[in-house]
């Protein structure tokens, strides 16, 4: 999942666990084909094609990377030094120092909704002070709160919704950063996080507006926000248009697309 690296979204996760490794695999079968260490030519690989990744990252994270490399850069001097000075090689322990800063920056580096984002969702659900139920029949509360089993409300005021959306906002960001494979600006990450909320991580992930955006056709996915404006009313089988969805979808794409809280 190295690809999620050029967008800041990278999580931890298995397939850039296993990406790395990959390149780790080959790199330290060239290294040790050739009479090298296995180990120098595992970490060299692996950290080289992470690094080549980081700088495809979006335009409005690029300051973050020279921080980014002057703490690489140190590690790498740092740990190859400790190693020397303990009667190892340099290079195995300035490499391994430099992939270990390398992986905690990266899977600390997941992208965020925006404040713009949080209140452009906030606007699309409408504030309730009482309970509720939604289209399809889920009783709900303040700014789109699904009410779960166990909770209990009378009424909410409006910082108390506003606490309650920012909770379920980041599970809708956090299905994001595992679902979207490249670059993303922070308006078409506040516009999916804004769909996913919506929609959930389900549908999210079965999506055409997904599968777009992870082929590059920005345009294409932009206009599958459209298809997502139908629910299906508590008790029937069947789905029914609906304007305010329609509207919304309408938001989002135009949030993707042009930028316009």
């Amino acid at each position: 999942m190295l690809e999620c690296m050029k967008c800041g979204v990278l999580a931890a996760s298995d397939k850039w666990l296993e990406r790395t490794l990959v390149h780790g695999l080959v790199g330290g079968g060239i290294q040790a084909a050739e009479g090298g260490s296995f180990k120098d030519g595992f970490l060299g690989a692996a950290v080289s094609e992470a690094v080549s990744c980081k700088f495809s990252t979006p335009l409005n994270e690029k300051e973050s990377n020279f921080k980014f490399v002057e703490r690489t850069a140190a590690a790498y001097i740092i740990g190859g030094t400790a190693s020397a000075i303990t009667g190892g090689n340099f290079q195995n322990g300035a490499v391994t120092a430099a992939y270990a800063e390398l992986y905690n920056e990266c899977v600390k580096h997941a992208m965020e909704l925006s404040e713009e984002g949080l209140q452009f969702i906030a606007g699309e659900e409408n504030f309730r002070a009482s309970t509720y139920k939604d289209q399809a029949g889920n009783g709900t509360i303040g700014y789109g709160h699904k009410i779960q089993p166990g909770e209990k409300f009378g009424t909410v005021n409006e910082g108390q919704a506003l606490d309650l959306l920012k909770t379920d906002a980041a599970v809708a960001e956090k299905a994001v950063n595992r679902n979207v494979k490249v670059s993303l600006k922070q308006n078409q990450f506040d516009a999916l996080v804004s769909f996913t909320f919506n929609v959930g991580e389900t549908r999210l992930s079965q999506s055409s507006v997904l599968s777009n955006i992870n082929s590059g056709n920005f345009n294409a996915a932009t206009s599958s926000f459209a298809l997502f404006n139908k629910y299906r009313p508590e008790g029937s089988n069947g789905l029914v248009v609906s304007t305010g969805l329609t509207v919304r979808r309408a938001h989002e794409a135009n949030l993707f697309l042009n930028g316009e809280y």
